[in-house]
């Protein structure tokens, strides 16, 4: 399944590098003249336009960078001259770095949380409950209940029993406060229709 998956992704790569190297090549400008300045003369930027191999056709450009990133050449950088894979491993360290004080503080957030979930759960109920998301969701979905169809004495009754049902579920043996409302809704809409 591995294996597929990533077979999978080939083809993806291929057009994303396709299309991203189209782009850069329709755009508008000379990358030859940009990087002469402003002062160069027309065998100047030629010359730089052979550097590069901006003077070969599209494919040709296309297939050399495909066959050097194949073989680990990145090529270097126009602005400082450095190898690309050179400029990549200087940030490596800071952004695994970064990843990994990412994951430790938010393990230790959920740890935190659950932990104090399992041994106060009045405290998670009361906040369950009291959200600021959960009374306007099941409010909001009597009000849509209750434009459906005219209301009489008992659909207002029954669309406030979804209501505090919802809150209900929210607040203890129901999976999650949404699944509880869309549980209740849709059997209302059942019992309306």
């Amino acid at each position: 399944y591995t294996l597929r998956r990533l077979l999978m992704t080939l083809p993806v790569m291929l057009f994303v590098a396709l299309f991203v190297f189209g782009l850069l090549d329709l755009a508008p400008g000379d990358p030859a003249a940009l990087l002469a300045g402003e002062d160069a003369t027309p065998q100047d930027i030629a010359r730089i336009r052979a550097t590069l191999g901006l003077d070969q056709p599209f494919l040709q450009r296309f297939g050399a960078w495909g066959w050097d990133v194949i073989h680990g050449d990145l090529g270097a950088s126009l602005f400082t001259g450095l190898p690309v894979s050179h400029m990549i491993s200087q940030r490596l360290a800071p952004t695994f770095s970064l990843m990994l004080m990412t994951l430790l503080v938010s393990v230790i957030i959920a740890m935190t949380c659950s932990c104090t979930a399992s041994r106060r759960p009045s405290l998670l109920r009361k906040w369950w409950t009291t959200s600021p998301w959960v009374t306007p969701a099941a409010s909001a979905i009597s009000r849509k209940v209750a434009a459906r169809a005219p209301l009489s004495a008992n659909r207002a009754r029954a669309a406030l029993r979804i209501r505090a049902r919802a809150v209900r579920s929210a607040s203890g043996r129901g999976a999650s406060p949404a699944f509880g409302i869309e549980v209740m809704t849709h059997l209302y809409l059942k019992q309306v229709n």
